[in-house]
């Protein structure tokens, strides 16, 4: 079983990693062409962007993940259709939002901002067909998808730089029109949405997708919460180590959100095995520790010059808050494990609320710790936090019992899906 994931999960990183490089390839050459301010209007356009594809995906890429359990079967109308109909919603919504947006910009910040409203739609069809191959046990046509986009894109780069055409829209236009390589994907899936079927999953399927939107929001306002706290205590300063320091944390985040889907549908098959879905979030959990161990240790033992090359003057900020920030990384696996393997035994209200439990912690002790010492303070507050968070985590794995009730509902037959068991009281 751990080798099957372990092959998976490779493919799940290249997906994940594909995309963060685009991403990452867009918002340096966008701020490299535009002006300060310019730039600030289209980042609070991405930010709408990074928003509304983690709603999209609480209200629906994860659900189909726990539907299908990587057989493909459609069930309780968590199909391609509906999700990509969910995601096509959030977009029209997203879009809506930026263009407002944009209308209150001047008209070189306008433009991008209006580029990017025009391309949401397409951005998020993409990360639908993603997770609807997730969801299928084809993680590999989930990559081959992410690398083409991700070649088209470099491409329309490169033809960019050759013609010196360095204005902010056209790296966004190129970006958010290389999305469109995923029809082919969509067209392999049979994602034809509905409106009817859109709204009939969604009605269907409400007591699932509100604990699971509810758990995306908190995150969201915690983890987003903090640098604005340490801002208003420790001035701006302080919160550029933290965001620093974060970002170079970032190739751990690319395997957790690469691999994540992988161990879902790999939980939603043993289930109903106490053992196999234990040492399988275990073992998850304890691979995310590792991880963060390792990039914590190379960041540690950088040098200053080559901290400085990747991260400018604010290395100096970022290298004494590295160790505490890998460790919180470490320490958040069994949190990780726990939900994967809660979500995957349809307890989404019981995941919610262990993830409602581990919030103060989480937000408290780095308020504490701004208060005492600043950035340094807040860096080992957020470590404080996630290791009371991985005790009840832990504690929760090992009271798993897949053979009581999920969120209420009567257990049937083995050969029906979690999803449908959550369904089977409507």
């Amino acid at each position: 079983m751990l080798k099957w994931v372990a092959k998976r999960s490779l493919w799940g990183i290249v997906s994940q990693g594909a995309g963060s490089v685009g991403n990452l390839a867009v918002c340096i050459l966008v701020a490299r062409a535009a002006s300060a301010s310019d730039f600030g209007a289209w980042g609070l356009g991405y930010g709408i962007y990074v928003l509304a594809m983690g709603a999209a995906r609480a209200a629906s890429g994860t659900p189909l993940l726990l539907s299908n359990g990587g057989d493909g079967n459609q069930r309780s109308g968590a199909s391609p259709g509906s999700t990509l109909g969910v995601y096509l919603g959030v977009a029209v919504l997203a879009s809506t939002i930026v263009a407002c947006l944009a209308l209150g910009v001047d008209r070189h910040g306008g433009v991008g901002l209006w580029i990017l409203a025009a391309t949401l739609p397409p951005l998020l069809a993409h990360d639908a067909a993603r997770f609807c191959f997730f969801a299928r046990g084809e993680p590999g046509r989930a990559a081959a998808c992410d690398l083409v986009r991700l070649v088209v894109q470099l491409a329309g780069f490169a033809a960019l730089l050759s013609s010196e055409a360095d204005v902010a829209w056209h790296w966004t236009a190129v970006w958010g029109l290389s999305a469109l390589v995923a029809l082919p994907g969509l067209a392999i899936l049979h994602a034809w949405p509905t409106p009817s079927g859109t709204a009939t999953y969604l009605r269907k399927n409400v007591r699932a997708i509100l604990p699971l939107s509810g758990d995306f929001v908190v995150t969201t306002v915690v983890m987003q919460s903090i640098p604005f706290l340490l801002a208003l205590i420790a001035g701006l300063e302080a919160t550029a180590g933290l965001r620093v320091g974060l970002v170079l944390l970032g190739p751990l985040n690319v395997v957790i959100t690469g691999v994540t889907p992988v161990v879902t549908v790999e939980a939603v098959k043993h289930v109903d095995s106490r053992r196999r879905l234990t040492v399988l979030v275990g073992s998850w959990s304890l691979a995310i520790a590792l991880g963060a161990c390792m990039c914590g240790l190379v960041l540690s033992v950088l040098p200053s010059s080559a901290g400085r090359s990747l991260a400018g003057q604010s290395w100096d900020l970022a290298s004494p808050l590295i160790f505490a920030l890998a460790l919180q990384a470490a320490l958040s696996g069994p949190l990780i494990g726990a939900q994967v393997a809660l979500n995957a035994m349809m307890r989404l209200r019981e995941s919610f609320r262990l993830r409602m439990q581990t919030i103060p912690p989480m937000l408290v002790l780095p308020v504490v710790g701004m208060l005492i010492a600043d950035e340094e303070g807040a860096a080992w507050g957020i470590a404080a936090g996630a290791g009371l968070a991985s005790v009840l985590a832990i504690q929760r794995i090992f009271r798993l019992r897949v053979d009581g009730e999920c969120d209420a509902a009567p257990i049937p037959a083995r050969d029906t899906s979690p999803f449908e068991r959550h369904q089977s009281r409507r």
